[in-house]
């Protein structure tokens, strides 16, 4: 299955807002998003926490998920 995550890397690792909400929008319809935060969550690739948009998160909304998933 082709993604539109990996074929269109620079508008999700992009630091322009307006690329991000795009990104973000993308990711709201996209059938892997589930899994794919889950990836992001836990393997925490350094890119991942360093920008992008993954499952619809950037960040600091993945370090918040991960922060309340452990009770803080």
């Amino acid at each position: 299955m082709r993604l539109p995550c990996s074929e269109l890397t620079g508008l999700f690792f992009s630091f322009r807002a307006d690329d991000i909400a795009t990104a973000k929008a993308i990711c709201a319809g996209c059938p892997v998003a589930d899994g794919c935060l889950e990836d992001a969550l836990s393997i925490r690739y350094a890119y991942q926490d360093g920008g992008g948009v993954w499952a619809g998160t950037i960040p600091s909304e993945r370090r918040a998920i991960r922060r309340a998933r452990a009770g803080r």
